[in-house]
């Protein structure tokens, strides 16, 4: 398990640790509200709203952790650095990742550079047959 996996269920298990603090302390808070003291509700009521705080805290957690999860770890940064895919060329007409240093899409066979340069010096666009600049076939 990488780390990108690792952290997914650490959210997940921290989601699910507040949920147990939630219900410690809406417990506590409810025992406390059963005694008719002005302390004892004043911190009964204190602990049931951290428990409602708490319990939303956990769905946040649980609902992140789990749906990263289900995306199966599409960060793109992470997967760019696990990858080692992160400054890779991609192909203009199919958007297939050329290989560096590679001059054709090995998909679909169309030249890596992005653009065509003319005798002039003009960048086209690759699907070009004449320079936008000076109109010299290309």
């Amino acid at each position: 398990m990488n780390y990108v996996e690792k952290g997914k269920v650490a959210l997940i298990l921290f989601g699910v640790a507040l949920f147990v603090l939630c219900a410690i302390c809406e417990v506590v808070g409810i025992v406390l509200l059963t005694n008719y003291t002005v302390t004892n509700l004043i911190f009964g009521i204190i602990l049931i709203i951290v428990g409602v705080f708490l319990l939303l805290l956990g769905i946040y957690f649980v609902w992140v952790g789990a749906s990263q999860k289900a995306t199966k770890g599409s960060i793109k940064e992470q997967n760019d650095i696990a990858k080692n895919t992160v400054n890779a060329k991609l192909c203009s007409k199919c958007g297939n990742e050329v290989p560096t240093g590679a001059e054709y899409c090995p998909k679909c066979g169309q030249t890596s550079s992005s653009c065509k340069v003319c005798e002039c010096g003009a960048e086209n666009n690759i699907e070009n047959t004449k320079c936008t600049s000076c109109g010299k076939d290309i």
